[in-house]
C-alpha cells in the first residue's frame, strides 16, 4: 500500500459494522482517507475429515466474501469510491495486529473517535494477555469484539459480581451476568450475589445520571 492514511472497518455483517461504516464513510468524504474493509476467517475448532474441512473453509470464505460485498457497496453508495478490501485467515485478533503492523497509516474509527473525546485508548491486543494486563491495572477496561472473548475470563474471575449493563437504552438495565440456574433455584441455592451487584450498579448509574441532569440545568 501508500503512504495514503486508511481507515479500517471489519465486515459481519453486525448492527456495529453498519455504524463504523457510516462512521468511516463520513470521515473518508472529510479527510479524503481511503477505507480498508477486512473480513477474516478463524481457523476451524473442529476435528474432521480433510474432504469436509475443505467444504466448511470454503463455506466460510463465501460468506466472508458476501460481508465484504456488502460492506463495500455502502461505501461505493455513500463516498463514491471503492474501498480494499481484504480477506485474513487466522486468528481475528492476531490477524488483525498484523494487518495493522503492515499498514501503519491505518485508523481503526471507534478509537480514533474515541480519542477525539479525550479518552485514552490503545490497541488492539491479544486476547490472551490483555486480561491479564487488565487485571493488574494497566487498563481500566477492555473492549472485547465478541461475546466469549470477554466472558471467558470475566466469569473466571467473578462469576459471582460480574454484571451485564445494556447501553443505548433510554432506561438504566442491568442484570446478573449469568443464567436462570433452574438445577439450583428449585433447591434455594443459588446465590444472589450477582443479583445483588446489579441492582448496587443500576443504583450507582441512576446517583451519577441525576447528577449530570443537574450540572447540564445549572
Amino acid at each position: 500500500m501508500s503512504k495514503e492514511k486508511y481507515i479500517l472497518v471489519i465486515a459481519d455483517k453486525t448492527q456495529e459494522m453498519e455504524v463504523a461504516l457510516q462512521y468511516a464513510c463520513a470521515r473518508s468524504k472529510k479527510t479524503n482517507r481511503k477505507i480498508i474493509i477486512a473480513s477474516f476467517i478463524e481457523p476451524l475448532d473442529v476435528l474432521t475429515t480433510q474432504g469436509v474441512t475443505e467444504i466448511m473453509q470454503n463455506e466460510a470464505r463465501e460468506e466472508a466474501e458476501k460481508n465484504l460485498q456488502y460492506a463495500a457497496s455502502i461505501v461505493k453508495e455513500s463516498t463514491g469510491f471503492m474501498p480494499v478490501l481484504q480477506i485474513r485467515e487466522g486468528e481475528i485478533m492476531k490477524e488483525m495486529k498484523s494487518l495493522i503492523d503492515e499498514e501503519k497509516n491505518i485508523i481503526l474509527p471507534a478509537m480514533e473517535l474515541a480519542r477525539k473525546k479525550g479518552i485514552i485508548c490503545e490497541g488492539p491486543f491479544p486476547p490472551d494477555t490483555i486480561f491479564l494486563e487488565h487485571r493488574k491495572g494497566r487498563f481500566d477496561a477492555v473492549v472485547a469484539l465478541y461475546h466469549d472473548q470477554a466472558l471467558i475470563p470475566l466469569k473466571l474471575y467473578g462469576f459471582d459480581r460480574a454484571v451485564n449493563i445494556t447501553l443505548g437504552l433510554p432506561i438504566i438495565r442491568t442484570s446478573p451476568d449469568h443464567g436462570t440456574a433452574f438445577d439450583l433455584a428449585p433447591h434455594f441455592m443459588a446465590s444472589p450475589s450477582s443479583m445483588i451487584e446489579a441492582t448496587k450498579t443500576a443504583l450507582q448509574m441512576a446517583r451519577i445520571s441525576v447528577q449530570l441532569a443537574g450540572s447540564d440545568r445549572a
